[in-house]
């Protein structure tokens, strides 16, 4: 139910919709950032891939590529009490050297990797993952080991020999110069390059896993399903924390660990939702890698007390992320429902900081 109207009986058909406006209860009317506002481009018949296609063809809307600039996230989350990983270093291209040249960028870079952190650097203008790099620094032994994850595609951090920050520097250095892959996307198009350098988030139970991640889709404000990975694709999440049964799914992945707390994440997740007809909201929960509750000898209760939820990124075009296809379907109709039977309005976005909106990117100093 959202804003008194339950959206459950929405059905299409070939007419675009088969449900009149229900009496909201004299509720308040959801208030919807007139910029996600799609209700003349929808005939009420689309699928989810219709949906995001609409999505991806929104064009001229300024306060959109704000929810994918990773560098205007983290200088700005943070400011209004939004969780994020700590930031070592966030920077725009044109804020990284007077020249703009490649060679550069890849010296000012490889500067602003730390030398003994773990860390993860990735661009702020990428899409689908690419082009991250995870970096952790542990012993083997008395030896001391780095271990990299980089590049395009899911991999497992694999100790390399010799390794040079350096190389880091320069991949990432290219992507400044590149666009992301995002099938003609306004949004996309329209984010300053950058990078980010941050904080690695490991598991609670061990350092060498990755934190648990929740891609959290919310449909006008509600949790509706969220995926969960530990470092590959591991299931799927009712809003009420169950999790969803299927045929490859491992048996320590049939329930949450008992360290997350699922109402927290999907919490965060709706009050980012909100104002929204559609968005996915992704969440790490787990510790910053290099924790005293990560060593040998940490108690339970200290271990427990090290658990953070925070906030990774947005995204805007969303895909089904292996899911079941009748999921979004499902999905589809729902967000569809809002438009044809749901008691809304829309109105300006307060949530983009106006200095944003008009010069297109946030600097480090803006408010």
């Amino acid at each position: 139910s959202v804003a008194g109207v339950n959206l459950g009986p929405y059905r299409m058909n070939k007419d675009g919709g088969g449900k009149d406006k229900e009496d909201p209860s004299n509720e308040p009317p959801f208030e919807l950032f007139e910029d996600f506002d799609i209700s003349d481009k929808v005939t009420g018949n689309e699928a989810w891939w219709d949906m995001i296609a609409i999505r991806i063809g929104l064009d001229n809307r300024a306060a959109l590529p704000f929810y994918n600039d990773k560098v205007a996230l983290r200088r700005y989350l943070p400011s209004v009490g939004i969780p994020m990983p700590k930031a070592f270093a966030v920077k725009y291209k044109s804020e990284l050297t007077e020249t703009g040249n490649m060679s550069d960028e890849r010296l000012a870079i490889t500067k602003m990797l730390p030398e003994g952190d773990d860390f993860v650097a990735k661009p702020s203008h990428s899409c689908f993952g690419d082009d991250v790099w995870l970096v952790k620094h542990h012993m083997d032994g008395e030896q001391k080991v780095v271990s990299v994850n980089g590049g395009v595609g899911r991999q497992k951090l694999r100790p390399v020999e010799d390794f040079d920050r350096a190389e880091i520097g320069k991949a990432l250095a290219q992507t400044l110069h590149l666009k992301p892959g995002t099938y003609g996307s306004w949004v996309y198009d329209n984010i300053k390059p950058g990078v980010v350098v941050e904080e690695r988030f490991a598991s609670l139970d061990d350092d060498n896993k990755p934190a648990v991640e929740f891609k959290v889709f919310t449909i006008w404000g509600k949790c509706y399903i969220a995926q969960w990975r530990r470092g590959v694709y591991s299931g799927i999440v009712y809003p009420d924390g169950s999790v969803v049964e299927w045929g490859k799914m491992k048996k320590s992945n049939t329930k949450l660990p008992d360290w997350v707390d699922w109402p927290k994440i999907k919490e965060l997740a709706e009050k980012l939702g909100q104002n929204k007809d559609m968005i996915r909201t992704d969440i790490f929960v787990g510790v910053p890698s290099g924790s005293p509750a990560l060593k040998d000898g940490a108690s339970e209760e200290e271990k427990r007390l090290a658990v953070q939820v925070v906030v990774s990124e947005f995204e805007m075009q969303p895909g089904t992320l292996q899911m079941d296809p009748g999921i979004f379907d499902d999905a589809a109709r729902l967000w569809l429902a809002g438009y044809k039977m749901g008691n809304y309005k829309v109105v300006p976005n307060t949530q983009v900081p106006a200095k944003y909106v008009e010069k297109g990117y946030f600097s480090e100093g803006d408010k």
